[in-house]
């Protein structure tokens, strides 16, 4: 299902509910059924339809990720600001650690380091690596440029293809046109068998 763009407050309301930092959906991007409730669809004929107000709400975060509060700036008082001061201090104070045992133990992450839930990748707005989306496009357009390419010469051998049918069929007007003699048998056939595989 597409955002509603053209309903700012609806569409607000769809981006909060994902609850993906900076996130920003364009008019391609989707979002499946499974995050609907039954009653946001009208059930009227074979397929499932949004009704106008349906607004996305079931999602499953893991214990450790928090939703975050999505386009609300956080006001730091001062107290925040010292707390804060005082917890990177204790933070420099720390002795350092092996990143690589960390992430031994660390359950519930990928070799990349972010968090892993299950159903995460079959989301686009769930990516949060570009480097993985930006090798996905360029992929996909390396093969769209290969089956461009493939297109192209079958394209020309079938104007060739074409070209020589014509010629033959004029042939064959002619010759007709004459009575045919005996010997001009062979160029009908060729002529039959061309036009029947372009047919």
């Amino acid at each position: 299902h597409r955002f509603p763009f053209s309903k700012p407050d609806l569409f607000e309301e769809w981006v909060n509910n994902v609850g993906r930092a900076e996130f920003q959906p364009t008019q391609h991007t989707v979002i499946c059924s499974e995050h609907f409730k039954l009653e946001c669809f009208n059930t009227w004929g074979n397929r499932k339809n949004l009704k106008h107000n349906a607004v996305p709400t079931i999602f499953h975060y893991p214990d450790t990720m928090k939703k975050p509060q999505a386009r609300k700036k956080l006001k730091l008082t001062s107290e925040i600001k010292s707390k804060i001061e005082v917890t990177e201090e204790r933070i420099e104070t720390l002795p350092t650690v092996n990143p690589s045992r960390v992430e031994e133990k660390a359950p519930g992450r990928n070799p990349g380091g972010a968090p892993c839930f299950e159903g995460a990748e079959d989301h686009t707005y769930a990516a949060t690596n570009l480097g993985i989306m930006k090798k996905r496009l360029y992929t996909a357009l390396e093969q769209n440029e290969r089956l461009r390419k493939r297109l192209k010469v079958k394209q020309e051998e079938m104007r060739k293809m074409v070209k020589k049918w014509q010629a033959l069929k004029d042939e064959l007007e002619e010759l007709r046109a004459r009575d045919l003699s005996p010997g001009c048998e062979t160029y009908v056939v060729e002529i039959n068998q061309l036009q029947d595989c372009l047919e």
